[in-house]
């Protein structure tokens, strides 16, 4: 396994880390876009959760089970080399790079 496909998986876990390691590759930035994007995608669904009566019965539950779904695919994809993007999130861009 290539360490490129390592920090592409890492980037879902922890993206702080992963964005210190600087790498410049295409594919890394890509997962990179992916990770962020996930990770905005947790904290609105986090926000959503306090919305009284509805939040905590119907945000946080379909909430966590679609962002553990949405990174495991985005970690396989990562560790496998591929440029998948997420159901639902995946056309989001945080990073303006004309390689993606």
């Amino acid at each position: 396994m290539k360490k490129e496909n390592c920090l592409c998986c890492m980037v879902y876990l922890c993206p702080a880390i992963a964005i210190k390691t600087s790498n410049e590759s295409p594919l890394f930035r890509f997962h990179l876009n992916q990770g962020l994007t996930l990770w905005s995608f947790h904290l609105a669904w986090f926000i959503c959760g306090y919305v009284p009566y509805m939040g905590k019965f119907f945000f946080r539950p379909i909430g966590l089970l679609v962002s553990i779904l949405l990174t495991f695919m985005g970690m396989i994809n990562g560790l496998n080399g591929y440029r998948r993007e997420l159901p639902l999130i995946g056309n989001f861009r945080w990073l303006n790079d004309k390689e993606m």
